[in-house]
Protein backbone atom coordinates (compact mmCIF):
# COMPACT_ATOMS: atom_id res chain seq x y z
CA UNK A 1 0.00 0.00 0.00
CA UNK A 2 2.78 2.46 0.82
CA UNK A 3 4.43 1.98 -2.58
CA UNK A 4 1.14 2.83 -4.29
CA UNK A 5 0.80 5.96 -2.17
CA UNK A 6 4.38 6.98 -2.96
CA UNK A 7 3.88 6.38 -6.69
CA UNK A 8 0.60 8.32 -6.64
CA UNK A 9 2.37 11.18 -4.89
CA UNK A 10 5.18 11.17 -7.46
CA UNK A 11 2.66 11.04 -10.32
CA UNK A 12 0.70 13.91 -8.80
CA UNK A 13 3.86 15.98 -8.36
CA UNK A 14 4.90 15.37 -11.97
CA UNK A 15 1.44 16.44 -13.16
CA UNK A 16 1.51 19.53 -10.94
CA UNK A 17 4.91 20.58 -12.26
CA UNK A 18 3.85 20.00 -15.87
CA UNK A 19 0.76 22.15 -15.36
CA UNK A 20 2.84 24.89 -13.76
CA UNK A 21 5.23 24.89 -16.73
CA UNK A 22 2.27 25.01 -19.14
CA UNK A 23 1.16 28.30 -17.57
CA UNK A 24 4.53 29.98 -18.35
CA UNK A 25 4.06 32.01 -15.15
CA UNK A 26 7.49 31.65 -13.54
CA UNK A 27 9.96 34.53 -13.82
CA UNK A 28 7.48 36.83 -15.55
CA UNK A 29 6.96 40.54 -14.89
CA UNK A 30 4.75 41.57 -11.99
CA UNK A 31 1.03 41.24 -12.75
CA UNK A 32 -1.43 43.66 -11.12
CA UNK A 33 -4.17 41.00 -11.13
CA UNK A 34 -2.18 38.94 -8.62
CA UNK A 35 -1.79 42.02 -6.43
CA UNK A 36 -5.57 42.40 -6.50
CA UNK A 37 -6.08 38.74 -5.57
CA UNK A 38 -3.74 38.90 -2.57
CA UNK A 39 -5.31 42.15 -1.43
CA UNK A 40 -8.75 40.51 -1.44
CA UNK A 41 -7.34 37.45 0.36
CA UNK A 42 -5.77 39.69 2.98
CA UNK A 43 -9.04 41.51 3.57
CA UNK A 44 -11.13 38.32 3.72
CA UNK A 45 -8.70 36.64 6.12
CA UNK A 46 -8.16 39.83 8.10
CA UNK A 47 -4.43 39.27 7.72
CA UNK A 48 -1.79 41.96 7.32
CA UNK A 49 -0.10 39.97 4.52
CA UNK A 50 -1.17 37.53 1.82
CA UNK A 51 0.95 35.88 -0.87
CA UNK A 52 0.66 33.70 -3.93
CA UNK A 53 3.45 31.16 -4.41
CA UNK A 54 4.19 29.15 -7.53
CA UNK A 55 6.64 26.46 -6.46
CA UNK A 56 8.64 24.56 -9.05
CA UNK A 57 10.97 21.62 -8.46
CA UNK A 58 14.01 23.78 -7.72
CA UNK A 59 12.55 26.54 -5.54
Amino acid sequence: MLMNDKQNSLDHEASRLAALMDYHILDTPQEPAFDDIVEVASIICQAPVAVINFIDKDR
